[in-house]
């Protein structure tokens, strides 16, 4: 985990784990693409040439796949800890911090590939400011209720914390969807023809088909949500 010169004085990079980049999986995108609940996605990757054909059985997973299935152990002793964290969590372990400095990424990232065709991304670049301050103002918040005294009033905030941190990620859910795709609701993600991930798809979509006047009109949708996102988290800041 980390890496650096080798020898006594080397400092570990630090490890950033969660990659956001989410494209479709058959068995979450509807959670994530559809009703705007969140997810994770996690495996061990690596050289998988029998995929989806006649050798894809049994007998290719125990002799050269993962024999005595240590890799499939291991990942359900992951999952398995993941659950009890999640399960035993007073406050849900939610990251906006982190969320919202991704999607700046994504936002960069658009621009730069797109140059002079990318919509001005300003009113987005904005409410992801607004989002950052919201969820570090959250962070004080919530460690001030997690370390008042047990009872039923702390017990009651607490509950009404996680029903509404919940329901953050249904904030960039579109009520019409993506142009051409109205399944696909979130803004932030949708799939390409593939299991591919697309990042802010409506812009990318417009930009890739060389429409500028829809890329704006997705601009703004996008700055829309993430400011009903700003705007949500402040509540939850201010909820007493």
């Amino acid at each position: 985990i980390g890496g650096g010169a080798s020898g006594a004085a080397a400092t570990p990079d630090p490890v950033d784990l969660p990659g956001n980049e989410l494209g479709s999986g058959s068995d979450y995108t509807v959670f994530l693409n559809f009703l705007g609940v969140p997810i994770v996605e996690m495996s061990f990757d690596g050289p998988y040439g029998v995929y989806h054909s006649m050798y894809d059985n049994y007998y290719w997973m125990t002799r050269f796949g993962d024999p005595g299935f240590r890799y499939m152990t291991a990942m359900a002793d992951v999952w398995g800890r993941m659950a009890l964290r999640l399960a035993n969590a007073e406050v849900l372990p939610f990251d906006f911090g982190l969320y919202a400095s991704r999607v700046d990424g994504f936002a960069e990232r658009i621009a730069a590939a797109a140059g002079a065709g990318a919509p001005s991304l300003d009113a987005a670049r904005a409410a992801i400011h607004r989002w950052k301050a919201a969820a570090a103002t959250l962070e004080r918040r919530q460690a001030t209720l997690l370390n008042e005294p047990p009872g039923p009033d702390r017990t009651r905030r607490l509950r009404e914390l996680n029903d509404a941190l919940r329901s953050v990620e249904q904030q960039f859910l579109l009520d019409d969807g993506i142009p051409g795709r109205p399944w696909f609701k979130h803004v932030l993600y949708a799939p390409r023809p593939t299991y591919a991930a697309m990042m802010l798809p409506g812009i990318q979509e417009a930009i890739d088909e060389g429409d500028p006047g829809r890329a704006s009109a997705q601009a703004a949708l996008l700055a829309a949500r993430l400011n009903a996102v700003a705007d949500l988290l402040e509540r939850v800041s201010r909820m007493r």
